[in-house]
């Protein structure tokens, strides 16, 4: 009879561990799940019948006297042609995120505060992208979001 009590609790336990592993072994893998989706959507150029296509945020270290970062979205006006293009062409993705990424990193803190600094990223990046793609797919660039800490 003094056995039973040890067995009963022994058994509580033991399920207890159980339901805990599987319990945290499904919330690593839906919160996985969760950033791998996150990941494969944030790498999304989104085009609209209208001509705008929607570049994914970008976060980029700063170069300045301090540790900065920028958050930026950005909006590229192109062609019709050309958002069918990027329509048909999704690895060119990386191409268009690559060139702001380089252009943006390479932009200090203070110039980017200025007026004349973000018209002049503005302008790099549409330069940029036009010549990596030998046309004038980008007729004009819309800052969505521009953050700095």
């Amino acid at each position: 009879m003094s056995k039973s009590p040890f067995f009963a609790f022994s058994g509580f336990v033991l399920i207890t561990i159980i339901v805990s592993v599987i319990c945290f072994s499904l919330f690593n893998a839906n919160r996985n799940w969760i950033i791998n989706m996150r990941s494969k959507t944030e790498k999304i150029i989104t085009c609209d019948t209208t001509g705008y296509v929607h570049v994914p945020n970008i976060i980029v270290n700063i170069p300045g006297r301090y540790d900065h970062y920028c958050e930026a979205g950005f909006t590229l006006a192109v062609n019709k042609k050309s958002s069918d293009f990027l329509k048909k062409n999704t690895e060119y993705v990386d191409v268009i995120k690559a060139s702001i990424t380089e252009l943006l990193s390479s932009y200090s803190y203070e110039k980017l505060l200025s007026y004349d600094g973000k018209m002049r990223l503005k302008r790099h990046i549409r330069s940029r992208i036009n010549s990596d793609f030998s046309s004038n797919l980008i007729k004009e660039v819309y800052f969505r979001k521009l953050l700095f800490q």
